[in-house]
Order: C-alpha cells, then sequence, then structure tokens
C-alpha cells in the first residue's frame, strides 16, 4: 500500500498526477491512488477542489486538516480500504455514491456532505461517530451504526442476498420522499437487529414503507403527504404516525400483516376533526391486518376502510373516528376509561 497526497498547484482533476505527491506538501507528478493506495488530503493540500473526472477507485480517504472540496459530480468515489475518516473542515458534495467495497470504519467528524448518499457494498461498514448524510443504500455485506445517530434521507437494502443489519440503539431522522425506508428490496436471508433503536421520519412528499421481514423497534412518521406501507412487519417498540395536515392517506398494502407487541405502542391518531388519518388497502374490498395479542388499543380520529383487527387485544378507533368499510374487529367508540387511556393526549 502507497500514500498518495493531494497538493494544490495542478489542474484539480483527482486522477491527474499534476495532483499528487508521495509526501505531504511535497512535488507533484506522482500516480493517482490506485485500490490498495491511501490518499491524503491534509491542511497542505490547499482549499481548493478535487474534482472527480468518472468513477473513482482508492484504497482509504483521509482528510484530515483539510479544507477544501471533494466534488463528487455524479461519479462513485469507490474505496476498497479499511478507513474512511473526514475531518470537519472538508466538504464533500454531489449526487455520486461515496461506496465501500470491504471492511471499513467511516468517522464523518461532522464533514460537510450535505445530500451525498452513501453505499455499502461489501464487508462490514462500521460508524466511528455520527453521520449526516443522504440516502444510504445496502447492496451487500453488512452494517454495525455502534449506537451512533444517523441523519439521512432515506435508508434502504437493494439486491444482495445476504444482509446484515445491527442499529445498536442508534436514532435514525429520515427526512425526505419516496422510498424513505427500503429494508427488503431483493434479500433472500440475513438479519436485522433494531434493539433499543428509533427511526424517525419526517415525510416532505408521498412516501412509502419497506420494513418487510424485519421487525423494528420504535418507528415515529410525522407527515404532510400519503404514505403507503408494503409487505407487512413487525414492531417491538412504539408505531407512531402523526398528521401535519389534513385527511393524510396511510394505505397498507392488501392481505399483509402488521404486528404489534403492546397494545399502547400503536400510536397512529389523526389530530382533530380537519387533521385526520384515512387507513385503508390498497385494494378495496381485500383488507389488510393488524395484530397484537393483548391489551387495548386506542385510536382516534381516523377514516377506517378494509381493515381487520385481529390477535386478541381490544381496538378502540375512537369516538372521532369513522367506520367507511370493510372492517372486522374494530369497534367505534372510545375505550373505557378514555380519558387516562388515549396515547396521543387528544380529547374525547
Amino acid at each position: 500500500m502507497a500514500s498518495r497526497y493531494w497538493v494544490s498547484g495542478g489542474n484539480g482533476i483527482f486522477s491527474s498526477t499534476t495532483n499528487w505527491s508521495t509526501t505531504d506538501g511535497g512535488s507533484s507528478g506522482a500516480s493517482s491512488p490506485g485500490t490498495s493506495d491511501t490518499a491524503y488530503f491534509t491542511g497542505n493540500s490547499g482549499s481548493g477542489t478535487a474534482t472527480l473526472g468518472g468513477n473513482t477507485n482508492i484504497g482509504s480517504l483521509i482528510t484530515t486538516g483539510f479544507t477544501g472540496t471533494i466534488a463528487l459530480g455524479s461519479n462513485n468515489l469507490i474505496l476498497y480500504g479499511s478507513t474512511w475518516t473526514l475531518a470537519s473542515s472538508t466538504t464533500i458534495t454531489g449526487t455520486g455514491y461515496l461506496e465501500n467495497t470491504a471492511s471499513c470504519t467511516f468517522t464523518q467528524n461532522s464533514a460537510t456532505m450535505t445530500g451525498v448518499p452513501i453505499r455499502s457494498a461489501g464487508g462490514t461498514l462500521t460508524l466511528g461517530g455520527a453521520i449526516n448524510v443522504g440516502y444510504i443504500t445496502l447492496i451487500g455485506g453488512s452494517i454495525n451504526t455502534q449506537g451512533y445517530t444517523i441523519a439521512c434521507t432515506g435508508f434502504g437494502i437493494s439486491g444482495g442476498s445476504t444482509i446484515t443489519v445491527n442499529l445498536n440503539s442508534s436514532t435514525i431522522n429520515i427526512t425526505g420522499s419516496g422510498q424513505v425506508l427500503n429494508l427488503s428490496a431483493g434479500v433472500s436471508s440475513g438479519s436485522f437487529s433494531a434493539i433499543g433503536s428509533t427511526i424517525n421520519v419526517t415525510v416532505t412528499g408521498a412516501s412509502y414503507f419497506n420494513i418487510g421481514f424485519f421487525t423494528l423497534n420504535n418507528l415515529y412518521v410525522t407527515t404532510g403527504s400519503a404514505i403507503t406501507f408494503y409487505q407487512g412487519g413487525t414492531f417491538n417498540g412504539v408505531w407512531s404516525i402523526t398528521p401535519t395536515a389534513p385527511a393524510i392517506v396511510c394505505q397498507f398494502v392488501s392481505s399483509t400483516t402488521w404486528t404489534i407487541s403492546s397494545a399502547s405502542n400503536f400510536q397512529i391518531n389523526g389530530a382533530n376533526s380537519t387533521n385526520y388519518i384515512t387507513i385503508n388497502s390498497s385494494n378495496a374490498g381485500t383488507p389488510f391486518t393488524i395484530s397484537c395479542s393483548s391489551g387495548i388499543v386506542s385510536c382516534d380520529y381516523l377514516h377506517i376502510k378494509d381493515s381487520t383487527a385481529t390477535g386478541g387485544a381490544s381496538f378502540y378507533a375512537g369516538s372521532h373516528s369513522t367506520n367507511v368499510s370493510g372492517n372486522t374487529g374494530w369497534i367505534f367508540s372510545k375505550p373505557p376509561n378514555a380519558g387516562s387511556l388515549m396515547l396521543m393526549g387528544i380529547g374525547s
């Protein structure tokens, strides 16, 4: 493995020998870093911009002291090494991916990476601190968050027959639209550990959630747009949906089953008679199922259509909710002692 140091004074293209040296602050003319090399950007590298001219493969990336910018454009910067450490003074821009193909540790250190997507293609991507990035995609291998906080525009799994996800009590704050949470595209096996974790989603446009065969802990959704839930899923913690606009539609794919471990954790409620939530099935007349084994589920300000509530718990839709059609197992009134049982603090 060789070390390559970015130096100022060249043409600014990442692959050009006019920008690389074999020593920190040394003369240019060295070959650009390859898949076995470490690319260093330091305080001696200036404050300019390193621009990718195409998809670029390197070993590791370290930007300690670098005050400039790495501009991906639409190109991918693909790492084959074990270290991905940025400085808080570094900026990375573009729509191309930062991607790991082997086990590595990613330490962002508050470097600016607004909207830059991350893709893990192999090995284990281990977080060395909190990150704030664009969309995170796993296409192979695994991710270990080590309990750090993640801010991103979405989290997805795409392809890869075996995927391992360990959220390690992390808080994941997602702000976005479209595929905000897509956990089972192309996955045939693997594991997903969400123990102690919380996923907060702020929906900015029509979005969907594909939880698939995995079990989530806490999922809090705040939305002013329509949302759709695919494939079914299980929640061991709170499942909350809060509307920020009138008549929000929350649709569930027909014939799917959604299981909650505790009745009090089901917190899908409208806010009032204007900001209500419509929950319905994707196919009229073919219901989806919500299951809970015991307790009292307490909701209000819902318009419910084609939903089966089952499992042993008592499902109270609330006195301000509407029984549209096709429902089984729902009780359209407030529960006993509703004043103490209402989950969201809304009135009886």
